[in-house]
């Protein structure tokens, strides 16, 4: 009888000290928004991945692409683009960035590693400290962002 309850003992106190220190995994989630604008003189497309963890987001990966009949609109459009993301991550880190020009478009591909990135600054400069959780962005506040620029997200 000592011997199964010994036992018994021994078997729950296994149990509950596997159990403790276990941190939750956070679920990753990903959000896909599009986006079409058509301006006067050329259309943007756009695709945006937004991966998080729990509501912290990591990473945005955007494409987008500028479409013109006009040569020096497109010409305008690279130049513009490259400074665009150069001076984003000179102010919030995190981006990289590849911009390839053809003869009517203009294609971006950019990735923001929000590990790099300073969300405090980011949202101070842009009043979004609501969006803030534990020093990073939160995947609603990324999501409602690009839904009020007029991306579709799902």
């Amino acid at each position: 009888m000592k011997k199964t309850v010994a036992i018994l003992s021994l078997c729950i106190c296994v149990g509950i000290l596997t159990g403790c220190g276990e941190k939750k995994k956070e679920e990753t989630k990903v959000v896909e928004c599009t986006q079409t604008q058509t301006l006067s003189t050329y259309e943007i497309k756009s695709n945006f991945k937004i991966t998080a963890k729990g509501e912290v987001v990591e990473k945005v990966e955007a494409n987008e692409t500028y479409t013109s009949e006009d040569a020096s609109i497109v010409d305008q459009l690279e130049q513009t683009l490259n400074l665009q993301y150069e001076n984003l991550n000179s102010s919030y880190g995190g981006y990289t960035h590849k911009v390839t020009k053809g003869e009517k478009e203009v294609s971006a591909s950019v990735t923001i590693d929000y590990s790099k990135f300073d969300s405090k600054k980011f949202a101070t400069d842009k009043k979004l400290e609501s969006y803030i959780k534990d020093g990073r962005l939160t995947l609603d506040g990324v999501v409602k962002r690009y839904e009020l620029n007029g991306a579709t997200c799902k």
